[in-house]
């Protein structure tokens, strides 16, 4: 999206797509995977987080820690990091923490350390035939393979995608709350801190009465919903469902006709229908709607996106890294979908700083044109794996308002690493690959 200020701005000369800038993160000569483990952390929540398909009170992760060094050991060892955005069950996908970890450990990292191929990072896709079901998991690996090679060669991920020094504007998420005066003050809160861009959860029974209540009381906030597939589109496109609601009202027509006829009201909607619902019917619900709808849930892969916008299934695109394959898949990815026409932000899951201030540097790229979920972490777990508070700043917007925004991290790899200590304090197992 458009950036403020940093030696990425818009005059640069870019590299001819962002694969290409990818294929160029790379094992430095001699260098090789000396140490390999997967470990699980607990991190506590500042407050359950709600959402329509459950509640969580905190968030575990799974890590990939790999340990990089030449034969000759002229020079120190280096860590690299991967992260898993894998949640505690299987609400949302197939792949949750623990099956994750297993994965990593049983196939994805042994395959790894056994060769000497994957030097390159864009060799690392080969490994998923090993695992075609668990996208996540080789999200991790990918991402841990990739912060290495970059630290031992002192190079960072955004330096590579030419977006170093660059600072982007950050939007929030609220979790379902059931009071409509604690969603208010909340909102208030974030509006005042400078966040423009407001991502509330959504569910049946309640949607039209907050996000009216919300669009009056701040004219000025890029209001977007996140429905986690929890509307069916046969009711959806019901023509008896009632415009004028209550907040216990569970007819799904009803938040499909209020927002064919208040369309203006969010910018943006998220997975408004289950994954498993018909194409057809979600295609007839979505037809003429006048709000740009993105999956989440309903995409596990680069070309189940292109599927969707060529049928009509979503207008834009809510881009999570780990749930596409990892960030290669997502770089071509958005070489095809980042144009002026759709819009496009990057999602989060809750992640560590350490996760998150990838999701800062993809979000600075040009093709990325929406503030995305990039409330600093310490907003929302009581404790992480990085320690201090993400920086943030106030900055104007284009319409003269102020905004809140976080930096593209700084230094070589991927960004501030988990630090060993805090890793340790929140660790619930270890597994040694290598």
């Amino acid at each position: 999206m458009a950036r403020t200020s940093g030696t990425g701005g818009s005059g640069d000369v870019r590299r001819p797509t962002l694969s290409a800038a990818w294929a160029t993160v790379a094992a430095p000569e001699g260098w090789s995977i000396r140490a390999a483990e997967v470990l699980t952390v607990e991190l506590p929540f500042r407050r359950p987080v709600r959402t329509a398909k459950g509640t969580h009170s905190s968030r575990p992760l799974a890590l990939v820690h790999l340990v990089g060094a030449t034969a000759d050991g002229s020079v120190p060892a280096v860590h690299g990091w991967g992260e898993c955005a894998a949640l505690a069950d299987t609400t949302y996908e197939a792949e949750d923490v623990d099956s994750c970890a297993d994965v990593l450990a049983d196939k994805l990292l042994p395959a790894l350390v056994d060769s000497d191929r994957y030097g390159q990072v864009t060799r690392l896709p080969e490994l998923s035939a090993l695992v075609p079901d668990a996208p996540l998991a080789f999200a991790a690996m990918e991402m841990a393979v990739a912060d290495l090679w970059l630290r031992a060669s002192g190079r960072s991920l955004a330096g590579v995608l030419g977006v170093a020094g660059s600072w982007v504007e950050a939007g929030a998420v609220i979790g379902i709350t059931d009071d409509l005066g604690a969603l208010e003050t909340e909102v208030g809160r974030l509006r005042q801190r400078g966040f423009r861009r407001i991502k509330v959860k959504i569910e049946p029974g309640w949607d039209v009465v907050p996000l009216e209540r919300l669009a009056d009381r701040f004219p000025d906030l890029v209001l977007c919903a996140d429905a986690n597939g929890s509307y069916g589109p046969a009711a959806w496109n019901d023509p008896t469902g009632s415009s004028t609601p209550t907040p216990g009202d569970k007819a799904g027509a009803t938040f499909g006709r209020w927002l064919r006829e208040n369309g203006g009201v969010l910018a943006a909607l998220e997975q408004p229908f289950s994954p498993n619902a018909g194409t057809d019917e979600q295609v007839r619900a979505l037809d003429g709607l006048g709000t740009a709808v993105a999956l989440d849930e309903g995409v596990h892969s680069p070309l189940d996106v292109d599927e969707a916008l060529r049928r009509g299934l979503a207008t834009g695109v809510c881009v999570k890294p780990a749930r596409l394959g990892g960030i290669g898949a997502t770089l071509a990815g958005l070489d095809r979908w980042g144009t002026p026409s759709r819009s496009v932000w990057i999602g989060g899951r809750y992640e560590s700083g350490f996760s998150r201030g990838v999701l800062a540097t993809l979000s600075a790229l040009e093709e990325v044109n929406v503030p995305g979920d990039l409330q600093p972490s310490t907003d929302y777990l009581a404790d992480d794996l990085v320690a201090g508070e993400q920086p943030v700043r106030r900055a104007k917007s284009e319409n003269g308002g102020e905004v809140i925004e976080v930096p593209v991290p700084l230094g070589p790899g991927m960004g501030p690493p988990p630090e060993t200590g805090r890793v340790e304090t929140f660790l619930t197992s270890r597994i040694r690959v290598l």
